[in-house]
This record gives structure tokens, sequence and C-alpha cells, in this order.
């Protein structure tokens, strides 16, 4: 197998785990925690937003995903596809952790209340 190809399998295999853990998460909080709907949805994304948020603020967001998927800094041409994907991810985690910081806060003021 060639590098890039290497590389490629690498950048998909990380992604395949990424989403089994977030699928593990999920249904941890979702039968192992009685949370449902909302809930759910805010206690998966509130930590995934805030990782990605505070790699962004330290600016350490390609340099993770360069460890982890076994990439280059010569070899930025060939990966401008997967760090487009990074930006829209820390774009979105930036934008959307107030508002699932706001939810996390109202429903355990809900639940608290009951």
């Amino acid at each position: 197998m060639s590098l890039a190809s290497a590389q490629t399998a690498n950048v998909w295999f990380l992604a395949i785990v990424a989403t089994w853990r977030v699928a593990l998460l999920l249904k941890y909080l979702k039968h192992g925690a009685g949370l449902s709907g909302l809930g759910v949805l805010v206690a998966t994304l509130l930590p995934l937003t805030l990782i990605v948020s505070a790699l962004a603020a330290l600016n350490l967001e390609h340099v993770v995903f360069k460890i982890m998927a076994g990439l280059e800094e010569h070899e930025k041409s060939a990966n401008d596809s997967a760090f487009t994907i990074l930006v829209l991810i820390t774009y979105f985690s930036v934008l959307t952790s107030p508002i699932l910081l706001t939810l996390y806060g109202w429903l355990i003021y809900k639940k608290r209340r009951n």
C-alpha cells in the first residue's frame, strides 16, 4: 500500500472510530442515563463541541488531526478536503457551544424543578 493510500485509510479509520464512540455515547445516554430527546442531543453534542472549541482556541485542531491521521506538514495540498471538513466542524462547534451550554443549564434547571 502506498503512503498516500495508507494515510487515506488512516483518516477513514479515524472517522469510523469517532463515529462508533459517539454512537456508544448516544446509547449510554439514552439507556444508561435515562435521557430522552433534547437531553440526549445536548448531552452528546456539548462535550464534543467544547473539546473542538478548546482545541480551536488553542490553535491545536490541525496538530491533533495531523498526529492522529499520520499526516505531515508538506502534504497540505493532498489533504485540503480533510482540513476543509475540520474547519467546518470547528466553525460549527464554536458557534453552537454557547447555545448548547444554555440548553444544558435549562435542562438541569427543569429537572431540578420537577
